[in-house]
């Protein structure tokens, strides 16, 4: 009997290679590209609008109330481990990278 293997589309093949370098990608490059994903308007800031999808993906339905956040405070929300900031903003450099992943392609849609 012959066994037909599935093959990706080439756009599959080429999300699934990207997602693996963002994978390998130091955790603190993952932030920073994160924050650049975010940053609609790129000013530097993220105002509570751009931060939702990451509040989000905390299952954080709050809203951001707090001031704008440069990449300093970003980067110290997205390595919160005590669970004081948003009951815990910690993302593993998996999650992270999947994000930017998703936010990269939502992006090149619009």
């Amino acid at each position: 009997p012959v066994i037909a293997l599935a093959v990706p589309e080439e756009q599959d093949l080429k999300l699934i290679l990207e997602k693996q370098e963002r994978r390998q990608m130091a955790r603190v490059d993952l932030i920073r590209k994160l924050f650049e994903c975010l940053d609609k308007d790129s000013d530097g800031t993220l105002n509570s609008e751009e931060l939702q999808p990451y509040l989000d993906s905390l299952d954080y339905d709050r809203g951001w109330g707090g001031s704008p956040l440069d990449l300093q405070q970003f980067t110290d929300l997205a390595n919160d481990t005590s669970g004081k900031l948003c009951n815990g903003a910690y993302r593993t450099s998996g999650e992270l990278a999947d994000m930017v992943t998703q936010l990269t392609y939502q992006k090149d849609a619009w």
